[in-house]
């Protein structure tokens, strides 16, 4: 059984009837990549903890946690969609970031409603291979929004930001910092 949304809600029966075709690629997605993975992934958000093991065949629990308390959840689809994209690069992911709880996204300066505290995003590099190729390859998952964080003056540290913000039935969200 699927919920999409809430006929008696006027905004869900309006995003029903508009974005019936997001609708229907977002069911068929969920069941292709049920069937598609070997050990699929669980329908609810994780909470991992630093003493968490693996949560996919390249990533661990600890990887997403918060940085100031230990604590997280991840979004199954984020883990599946950065397994895609190891697939890609054929190198291993650095999560600089995960989940973050409230009071170290305000630390930091996210904004309140950041994907980091909802478990649906993460801060990556890939070293291996850089950044413009870690792009590139970033650029053919499908990732919901991406936040590009390119190295200063031609060197230096760099990120790419990723999230799974609506369950793929959103429109990308992209961005240049």
């Amino acid at each position: 059984m699927v919920e999409t949304a809430f006929i008696d809600n006027p905004d869900d029966a309006k995003l029903l009837v508009e974005r019936e075709d997001d609708f229907a690629r977002a069911i068929a997605r969920g069941v292709t990549d049920f069937f598609r993975n070997e050990q699929p992934l669980p329908d609810v958000v994780d909470t991992p903890t630093k003493s968490s093991g693996a949560v996919s065949s390249h990533f661990n629990a600890s990887e997403f946690v918060c940085h100031c308390c230990g604590q997280g959840k991840v979004d199954p689809r984020l883990i599946e969609l950065l397994e895609q994209l190891r697939a890609k690069a054929g190198k291993p992911i650095h999560i600089n970031c995960g989940y973050r709880c409230p009071s170290h996204n305000a630390q930091v300066g996210g904004v309140p409603n950041s994907q980091h505290v909802l478990g649906t995003a993460a801060d990556i590099t890939i070293p291996e291979i850089g950044f413009e190729r870690a792009r590139e390859l970033v650029e053919k998952i499908d990732f919901d929004g991406t936040g590009f964080y390119p190295p200063l003056d031609g060197g230096g540290a760099w990120f790419i930001h990723v999230d799974v913000r609506d369950g793929g039935i959103g429109s990308h969200i992209e961005w240049w910092n």
